[in-house]
This record gives structure tokens, C-alpha cells and sequence, in this order.
């Protein structure tokens, strides 16, 4: 390859074909993880592809005109000279284009932390679960910094969450976290008699330090490639990401932890994921007839149990929205495609290819921080808790009602109440997910499977 070619290449077809083959790694990635669909993202990421095309076309054009049966050394130092600064500008583009398809389609956006409105966190309380390590440990450093009295790190190992509290503060860049804001609780979600236990040490502490739970976030969840049950006769996934945290929110409104009021509304955050539409396209919804897949009537696999118990998550918001209507507020959150220990328990070739590929992954997922990101949002955005999340039919690109004539209807006073944010912004989700009855009677059955039914 001469210089003239090898000049062609590194300056201008190099720059544009990493940027475009980006672009296509993470669409088909997101569309393959239903983050969203190949037609959402196509006219975004057309004119980003436009304007680097039209310039790469211009140049290639020009240095062709230019370089044309002549080697390098035989051009003018102008020449040469035009071909660099068009070369630069190309550089600077394909770096624009790979820039913004990150920032807007991977991470959704900058950090949320500099716009929290100010105060709204200050002096509440709040309990993560799965706060040892993760987005759980991140979400809980970051609402601590925003300024939380409290953040209670529930935790299924209470060795886990002290090193992860001590990690916490000893990682500080400033001395803003003080000692008596972060506690360990020991709560594993795998057994529902843990969980009891945790509530009924919250409640010992009511007239101490913990009056009550303002924001519930229940992040923690497991993906596992076996089929495992409980000591509680529930599948481990299904029990670790639902049901657990379904007797966590009903305990803590039973000991009147979580205090429903119009006034100052509690917050309950369900940690879900975009890949709750595998359970809706292979199943048709929630398989209530067999939650655990032990009785031969749906196959157990990694991913399909997983989506299923958050889709089971994304119906216990919004059912939760709509039993505590205007007193209680209840949103369903997907973090988006993070970088965490997740696959730990994944299929041995998905474990190790995700490790030899860890270098190229990381490029189309979410950092720990920016996955924490969407918790904070979801803690802090404004809510109108009276208004509930059919309204984003409604207006499905921006799942904020928008009144047809403002001069006889109210603004709406924040989001509605029971909605699904993916990367802490409203999304609609299936319309299977608005099916009241089929959300009252995974509530109803998730009652019963927890021992509630006959308290």
C-alpha cells in the first residue's frame, strides 16, 4: 500500500467506518435487549450519519482531485496541508458522532445530580436493597451525598454491607458523608422470615432514629442459570426480584414504616429491565399458573424467568400506585444496560465471553454510576401522584399529559404516578402492563405465596 493510499485510509475512511460500525454494534446489542426498537433510533442516528458521510464524501472527493496519480512527496505543501485540516475535521466528527451516540442512546443523558431540584432529598430517609455492592452501593452513595439523613443499605450479608459502608466512606473525595447517614441491615430477599426480621428491627428503631421510610428503593435481584428454590418453596429469581421485595413494601406499610399521605408521599422505587417484553412476546404476560416453572407448563431459562419476575415488577408498581392512589408514590425503573457482576451466575460461555469481550462491552454499556443514575431520578423527580400511568397512552413520546386546552385544564404536577423510566425519563411501556386485573391478580397471588393472606 503506497502512502497515498495508507493516507486515505488512517485520515479519512479509518475515523467514519469505527464510528459507523459503533452505531451498529449498539443497535443491534439494545434492539437484541429490547432497550428499544432498530425505527426508534434510526433518525437520530441518520443526520449524525449524514453529516459524516457528506463530509467524508467532500474530502475523499477533493484529495482524489488532489492526489490523483501523483504520490504525496509530489504535492504542493498547500495541498498537503488541506488534506490534514480535512482530515482533522473528519477525526473531529466520527469522535462528535461516537460522543453523542453514547451519550444519548447508551447513557441517556448527563448526570442528574447537578439538576435534583434542591433539597428534595435533604433529611429523608431511605432504604436500598442489594446495597452492597453495584448499582445498589452506588445509588446509596450518591443520595447520601445529595444530602439523605439516612440510607439504610439492606443487605442479605451483614459482612457484605459493612465492608461496602466502610468502602463508602473511606472513598470520599470530601468530608460530606457524616458516620450516623449510612446503617447495615441484614435482609435476605431469599427468605421471607429475614425479611420479617429486618421490618421488625426498623420498627424497633421507629422512636429512635428511623420514624419512618421516605424512598423504598427495591434494587437488589439475581440472574440465575439454574433453577434453584427457597427454603420457601419459590424459585430463587423469582423470589430474590419480586416476591421478597413485594413482603418488604407490604411489611413496612403494615408496621406503618412506609406512611401513605397526600401530604409528603412516600416513595417506593421497583428496579425493573427492558427485557420484561421476552415474558410478553413468549408468553403473552405474566404465567401465574406456573410462577416457578415447576409444574411442566413453562420451561425455566436464564433470561425467561428473569423476564418474567420484571414484568412481575413493573405490574406491583403500578398496582401499588393505584391501591394508595394521591398518598403514595410508586414507579417502576430499568437503569438501562450496566456494567455490574450480574453474569456471575450466567451460562459458563455467556460468563467468559463477557469477560474476553470485556474491553468492547464496556464501550456499549452503562458504568456503575451512570446506571445509579436512573435511581436518583426516580427518587427525585417530580411525581403527581394522582394522576396515574394510563395517562402516557395518551402522549407516548413524552409520558407526560399535556392538557388539550391549558385555559380550562390543570397542568399536570410532574410525571404519573406508577410509571416506567428507562434512563430517567417516562417511557411507555406494553400495553399488556396496564391490564388492571391481571396486576390485581399477580398482587393477590403474591399474598398468598408470602404468608400475608392469613395475617
Amino acid at each position: 500500500m503506497d502512502t497515498t493510499a495508507l493516507a486515505w485510509f488512517f485520515g479519512l475512511l479509518l475515523p467514519p467506518l469505527v464510528a459507523v460500525l459503533y452505531s451498529i454494534a449498539m443497535l443491534s446489542m439494545y434492539a437484541g435487549f429490547c432497550e428499544w426498537t432498530v425505527s426508534e433510533k434510526l433518525p437520530s442516528l441518520a443526520w449524525r450519519l449524514g453529516l459524516l458521510g457528506g463530509a467524508a464524501a467532500i474530502t475523499y472527493s477533493d484529495r482524489y482531485a488532489t492526489t490523483h496519480g501523483s504520490n504525496i512527496s509530489e504535492t504542493s505543501r498547500m495541498e498537503i496541508s488541506m488534506m490534514v485540516i480535512e482530515s482533522a475535521l473528519i477525526w473531529v466528527l466520527s469522535f462528535y458522532f461516537l460522543l453523542e451516540t453514547r451519550l444519548e442512546d447508551i447513557v441517556g443523558g448527563t448526570d442528574p445530580n447537578g439538576r435534583v431540584p434542591k433539597d428534595c432529598i435533604k433529611g429523608k430517609i431511605v432504604l436500598v436493597t442489594g446495597a452492597n455492592a453495584g448499582i445498589g452501593k452506588e445509588t446509596a452513595r450518591q443520595l447520601a451525598n445529595l444530602g439523605a439523613a439516612k440510607v439504610i443499605l439492606a443487605c442479605r450479608s451483614p459482612k457484605r454491607g459493612q465492608d461496602a459502608m466502610e468502602e463508602l466512606r473511606k472513598n470520599q473525595q470530601e468530608d460530606t458523608m457524616k458516620l450516623s447517614q449510612l446503617m447495615v441491615l441484614e435482609c435476605d430477599l431469599g427468605s421471607f422470615d429475614s425479611i420479617r426480621k429486618a421490618v421488625d428491627f426498623l420498627k424497633g428503631r421507629q422512636l429512635e432514629d428511623i420514624p419512618k421510610i421516605d424512598v423504598l428503593i427495591l434494587n437488589a435481584g439475581v440472574m440465575m442459570n439454574d433453577h434453584v428454590m427457597t427454603k420457601d418453596g419459590c424459585e430463587t429469581m423469582m423470589q430474590a426480584n419480586l416476591l421478597g421485595h413485594y413482603l418488604l413494601t407490604r411489611m413496612l406499610l403494615a408496621k406503618n414504616m412506609l406512611k401513605p399521605n397526600k401530604k409528603n408521599p412516600p416513595r417506593v422505587l421497583h428496579l425493573s429491565s427492558s427485557t420484561y417484553q421476552i415474558a410478553v412476546s413468549h408468553h403473552g404476560g405474566m404465567d401465574m399458573d406456573d410462577l416457578f416453572c415447576n409444574k411442566g407448563k413453562r420451561q425455566y431459562s436464564l433470561f425467561g424467568q428473569y423476564a418474567q419476575s420484571k414484568l412481575g415488577n413493573i405490574l406491583f408498581a403500578k398496582e401499588l400506585a393505584r391501591r394508595y392512589k394521591d398518598k403514595l408514590v410508586s414507579l417502576a425503573v430499568h437503569p438501562g444496560l450496566v456494567r455490574t457482576d450480574v453474569t456471575r451466575n450466567m451460562p459458563f460461555i455467556l460468563y467468559y465471553g463477557n469477560l474476553a469481550c470485556a474491553i468492547f462491552m464496556k464501550q456499549l454499556q452503562k458504568t456503575v454510576a451512570q446506571g445509579a443514575w436512573c435511581s436518583v431520578s426516580g427518587a427525585t423527580i417530580s411525581v403527581d401522584a394522582g394522576l396515574m400511568s394510563t395517562h402516557e397512552l395518551d402522549t407516548p413520546e413524552s409520558g407526560t399529559a399535556e392538557p388539550e386546552d391549558s385555559t380550562d385544564k390543570e397542568e399536570p404536577k410532574g410525571i404519573p404516578n406508577g410509571s416506567y423510566l428507562q434512563n430517567g425519563k417516562v417511557r411507555q411501556t406494553d400495553t399488556y402492563t396496564y391490564l388492571e386485573a391481571d396486576a390485581r391478580k399477580l398482587w393477590d397471588l403474591s399474598e398468598k405465596i408470602v404468608g400475608l393472606e392469613q395475617e
